[in-house]
């Protein structure tokens, strides 16, 4: 067996395409997110960053510092964003949406489905094989 079967990170520093499933038929969409992979570089050091901000939270509010609920959604949303490069065939109002990292943001703060689709894309190794 090839090493580059294994190869997960090449893949998910250049990003995959996710179709949407329609959450009535769970049919494909049509509607494509490119995203990295938790295997690229960006993700880790985002995942890196998100533990020394917590750290640092808790030294400073306190050990019993609790993040909110909110607190944590935003946050996942910011960096699935950020984790985030583009799209395609999102509509709204019949208008194409302009991909930009606000709008990344809002779309996943507005549509949890969405965020829950693109977030075990992410995960799912096999979207960032090579070859």
């Amino acid at each position: 067996m090839e090493l580059d079967e294994f190869d997960t990170k090449t893949k998910s520093n250049e990003g995959a395409e996710i179709e949407l499933l329609s959450l009535k038929t769970r049919a494909k969409s049509g509607v494509f997110i490119k995203v990295l992979g938790i295997d690229s570089d960006l993700f880790q050091d985002l995942k890196a960053q998100r533990s020394r901000e917590l750290m640092d939270a808790v030294q400073a509010r306190g050990k019993d510092y609790n993040p909110t609920r909110e607190e944590i959604d935003l946050a996942s949303c910011e960096m699935l964003a950020k984790c985030t490069l583009g799209w395609r065939g999102l509509t709204e109002g019949g208008k194409e949406v302009e991909f930009s990292y606000a709008k990344a943001v809002d779309l996943y703060v507005k549509y949890p489905r969405i965020r829950d689709q693109i977030n075990a894309a992410i995960a799912d190794t096999a979207n960032f094989v090579l070859g």
